[in-house]
């Protein structure tokens, strides 16, 4: 008993390292989760909350964030946040698939593991997305530029971050 209070003080094992894409917009962020165990692909938002605040959810907890590019978002067409995380799952799903090497790596759990996730599959697919949007003529209809980001994170446990399904969508 008295080590598992020691452990939620200051835990000594490895904290399941991971990362996200995130979208940010002036009061609201928008992330996708891919579990490097599983593959697993989670994607939810947050409301009324500050792009700058650190990224804490469920147990995990932001260590850094880096800035990959910026996008302009359209209103008409359903075209904001959750469509461009959708195009990015959808290039991160096929980039997974074809990197048959990457999953036993991850399965270490190590930081390095998910530094190769991060250049591998995640920023690739991000700014292949951003650059699709910037090809595109954005000047009418736009919300604004949002922010995309890779937040490395670590998590109390491994897996899905979100375990209530009402809030997410997995694929």
């Amino acid at each position: 008993m008295l080590s598992r209070l020691k452990n939620a003080i200051a835990p000594t094992g490895p904290r399941n390292p991971s990362a996200l894409i995130a979208v940010t917009s002036e009061h609201s962020i928008t992330v996708l989760h891919l579990v490097p165990e599983d593959g697993t692909i989670e994607q939810w938002g947050f409301g009324n909350t500050s792009p700058t605040t650190p990224f804490r959810y469920s147990g995990a907890r932001e260590q850094t964030r880096e800035q990959i590019g910026v996008v302009a978002l359209q209103i008409k067409d359903g075209d904001g946040p959750i469509a461009f995380l959708n195009d990015v799952a959808t290039k991160v799903r096929q980039l997974w698939d074809d990197s048959p090497s990457l999953n036993p790596t991850l399965r270490t759990g190590t930081t390095e593991a998910i530094q190769q996730l991060i250049q591998d599959v995640l920023q690739p697919a991000a700014v292949d997305a951003i650059r699709k949007r910037g090809e595109q003529d954005h000047a009418v209809n736009a919300a604004g530029t949002h922010s995309i980001l890779i937040i490395r994170i670590t998590r109390s446990r491994s897996g899905r971050i979100l375990t209530d399904k009402r809030y997410t969508s997995f694929r």
